[in-house]
């Protein structure tokens, strides 16, 4: 009994290995997602803190910053599927806001069918106004008891996620 069990979950461990290499776009778009889900989860961590997340040097950025926040940017190498990431930490009490802003890098292609199948099949639309460039993203905004998650989707053939902004209260 024990043997056909391991048997049976050896398979299934094969199964979904092959079922994952024959679709690397899902696989990516998981990997991309996990990420995004933990940096919500750990939104009000420390910038070292967010190193060791998204395994990347964070730095502040004197010349982005403002007496009210500290802004720290990193920069991904390939083979990342992020190009940079960018922290608002708040300076002045009370330090229970945030944004974080991921950049997707190029040649990586997620589409609004997987972001719809993530985090809702209903996010509310914001499309760029008339005094934007032209091209500039369109973004599925989900509000979330702690704030809003707004994930950018170019325009154009294919569509393809861009960047996602954590925009935290709490």
């Amino acid at each position: 009994m024990r043997a056909a069990a391991a048997g049976a979950a050896l398979a299934l461990t094969i199964l979904v290995g092959v079922a994952m290499a024959r679709d690397p776009e899902r696989l990516q778009a998981e990997r991309i997602f996990a990420a995004i889900d933990r940096l919500i989860e750990h939104r009000a961590a420390e910038p070292a803190e967010f190193e060791r997340l998204v395994h990347t040097r964070i730095a502040p950025v004197p010349e982005l910053s403002t007496p009210f926040f500290t802004v720290y940017r990193g920069d991904f190498e390939p083979p990342s599927p992020f190009r940079q990431i960018e922290i608002r930490q708040p300076l002045v009490p009370p330090r229970e806001r945030g944004v974080i802003i991921l950049e997707i890098g190029e040649g990586v292609c997620v589409g609004p069918q997987a972001v719809r199948a993530r985090y809702g099949p209903e996010p509310a639309l914001a499309p760029p106004s008339a005094r934007q460039p032209a091209g500039s993203p369109i973004y599925y905004v989900y509000d979330r008891p702690w704030g809003k998650l707004s994930l950018a989707l170019s325009r154009g053939t294919p569509e393809c996620l861009e960047r996602a902004v954590i925009d935290w209260h709490g």
